[in-house]
């Protein structure tokens, strides 16, 4: 009798573990679809789940690798590895024993024109320069003369406005050239009308 209990019981023990074998065969493949396997390459997994050290040594890997531009009193941050796309350039040469680096705010201070400043910077990103209608020409001219770019570089989508606008500021100059030499030839011409000891006091001999 006992023998027959015993055999019922390791029967009884071989189809609960049946049924458990049966159930993981089941749930199994839902399980691997659900967990992703171990990536072989640590750095592509998301910062949040690397050990902190490794962690740690990304970050100052990262800020090591970037630069900040304060230009006009408007900071930019950008990496070194862009300010070297465009080579013999003010930007490409920057060191830390520059006069205008700040080591405490880790900074390099240029007073330009922030404006055009946005525009340049974007030119090392992109390798497309694109002029601000906000200035004039002339001021486009040597904001990038001061970088060290080349304005024929501009791009075509801008440059008729970029031309339109160096046309335009020339003509604002001659107009106030035939408004002094207007100016002047009246003032010669008034003198003519004064008492001679008036005019020479005027009219330089």
């Amino acid at each position: 009798m006992t023998c027959i209990v015993q055999s019922l019981s390791g029967l009884d023990r071989k189809v609960h573990s049946a049924g458990h074998y049966s159930r993981a065969l089941q749930i199994g493949p839902v399980l691997g679809r659900l967990i992703p396997p171990p990536s072989a390459n640590p750095i592509l997994l998301h910062p949040s789940i690397l050990v902190p050290g490794l962690k740690m040594n990304l970050i100052n890997m990262d800020a090591e690798n970037r630069v900040v531009l304060n230009v006009g009193g408007i900071r930019h941050e950008t990496y070194k590895a862009t300010l070297k796309k465009i080579p013999a350039t003010r930007l490409s040469r920057l060191t830390e024993a520059l006069a205008n680096y700040d080591p405490i705010l880790n900074e390099y201070f240029f007073d330009r024109h922030p404006g055009v400043f946005a525009q340049v910077l974007n030119y090392y990103r992109t390798g497309k320069l694109h002029y601000p209608t906000d200035v004039c020409g002339p001021l486009f001219e040597e904001e990038l003369e001061f970088w060290g770019l080349d304005a024929n570089q501009v791009e075509p989508c801008c440059w008729m406005t970029y031309t339109q606008g160096i046309r335009l500021s020339f003509s604002n100059f001659l107009k106030c050239l035939l408004v002094l030499n207007y100016t002047l030839s009246f003032c010669l011409e008034t003198t003519r009308f004064l008492p001679p000891s008036c005019s020479s006091k005027y009219i330089p001999s």
